[in-house]
């Protein structure tokens, strides 16, 4: 029989396979947790609470258009002109004198447009809206404490209609 030559652990690779291994997750454990302490992960938002605060208003002045059963025809012009036709299911609903329409880029904030809308004299809403560029833009129409569901409307397009939201129970 022949003896084989017994060597000791340090001469063996699963050894230093093993510890090798573990010394890899330790360092691996110290170095995410120096980035966690020395780097600044920030807020999204810096005015969080506010924020919050303010897309409940938004839903209440979407609640309050429903309530109200208002609906709306945006008609552009050929010339760029814009007329909005608003409607109402209650009789009480005084229109206010001016409407708010912004035309939303969803990719390219600085394409944004915001058009104040003035009353005319039968009872049609006229803005100018310099022309949009193909694509898909988001509508939003509000007056003085309510606000019609946002919509999302190719272009190019000659009208946008609000349906009036059905009544919650």
């Amino acid at each position: 029989m022949e003896e084989k030559a017994i060597k000791p652990w340090y001469r063996e690779p699963w050894p230093w396979i093993i510890i090798g291994s573990l010394s890899t997750v330790v360092l691996a454990c110290f170095v995410t947790l120096g980035l966690a302490i020395w780097s600044y992960d920030g807020l999204v938002v810096d005015d969080y609470y506010k924020k919050g605060l303010l897309i409940n208003q938004t839903l209440e002045r979407e609640e309050r258009s429903a309530v109200l059963g208002l609906g709306a025809l945006l008609t552009v012009q050929p010339d760029d002109t814009v007329q909005v036709a608003l409607t109402s299911t209650v009789e009480t609903f005084t229109p206010p004198p001016f409407l708010q329409l912004q035309v939303v880029h969803p990719r390219y904030p600085d394409q944004d447009r915001k058009v104040t809308l003035s009353h005319a004299e039968d009872g049609v809403y006229n803005g100018h809206l310099v022309p949009l560029t193909a694509g898909y833009w988001k509508f939003v129409m509000e007056g003085d404490d309510w606000r019609l569901p946002i919509l999302e409307i190719k272009a190019p397009m000659t009208e946008v209609r609000w349906l009036q939201p059905a009544m919650a129970p």
